[in-house]
């Protein structure tokens, strides 16, 4: 593991990140322009650091490099997310992934707040919308239209939880009674560029997460029930429809992901039972 240390700052953004791509490029250069975001905290989880190609000389003063190689069966979102937090020293930090980035209300909006954290210890952080993108259409119904998240908080009170779907908390009592402040704005999400990615991406975060589920005789019938009533959640309750074919691709393979969820539970489960009969005989 390599790890560059970071200078003390006020505000740092935490980037997610395992492959230098051209959107993660263009969320760094958006962040440079901003004098007020003292420190790009760039945590890189490939095997060959990769994502160290996008900090050039003109750059290092502002950026903060962490590689972090890992497994991709076994990735842990919040063990890389909380090491990385052990290293970072600013008042404030702001968490993203490589591929999200702020729209133009967002930047005015986090700033304004900045500004008055810097006389105000009233607050314990904030939150603020996440907007998919998919096929190039803005997604405002199904799973992801009313998604709101807590990404802006004090970094020495924070914490992550969950190997997979990583969650953010405040673990600092006296934190934690402060106010959360509602960002405006919105992170953009442009995660999948082609519904067959989707499908990729979606199969490896529940093979992630079955690795932590144990399998009883309740799971059968999530098997048969979950999945449907998520896609009737989604497409139908909370009006997936109205985004077209995107607002489909969304409610099948979020429903997806509930079944796959739950099949890999259950090979687990049926593998480890294989090998115990295969010892004992």
């Amino acid at each position: 593991m390599h790890i560059d240390t970071q200078k003390n700052s006020f505000l740092t953004f935490s980037i997610l990140c395992h492959e230098a791509t051209t959107m993660l490029a263009g969320t760094i250069s958006d962040l440079l322009q901003h004098d007020w975001i003292d420190t790009i905290q760039l945590v890189d989880t490939s095997r060959t650091g990769t994502c160290k190609n996008l900090v050039t000389s003109d750059r290092q003063k502002k950026i903060s490099y962490i590689h972090i190689p890992t497994d991709t069966e076994t990735f842990d979102f919040s063990k890389v997310r909380n090491t990385a937090l052990q290293k970072n020293t600013s008042e404030w930090t702001f968490f993203l992934d490589s591929d999200e980035r702020l729209d133009t209300t967002a930047f005015t909006s986090l700033h304004r707040f900045i500004t008055t954290s810097k006389t105000s210890a009233s607050f314990a952080g904030a939150t603020i919308q996440r907007v998919d993108f998919f096929h190039g259409k803005k997604l405002r119904f199904g799973e992801t239209g009313t998604c709101r998240l807590l990404r802006l908080v004090r970094t020495r009170s924070a914490c992550f939880t969950r190997q997979v779907h990583e969650v953010l908390l405040i673990n600092d009592s006296q934190v934690k009674a402060k106010k959360i402040y509602p960002l405006a704005g919105s992170i953009e999400h442009y995660s999948h560029k082609s519904l067959a990615a989707f499908i990729t991406s979606v199969a490896w975060y529940a093979s992630l997460e079955s690795q932590k589920r144990t399998w009883n005789h309740w799971t059968l019938l999530e098997l048969l029930v979950y999945p449907p009533a998520k896609f009737f959640v989604n497409f139908i309750v909370k009006q997936g429809f109205r985004d077209g074919y995107a607002g489909l691709c969304y409610a099948i393979v979020m429903s997806l992901h509930s079944l796959l969820v739950r099949v890999f539970t259950y090979e687990n489960h049926s593998q480890k039972n294989q090998g115990n009969y295969v010892a004992k005989t």
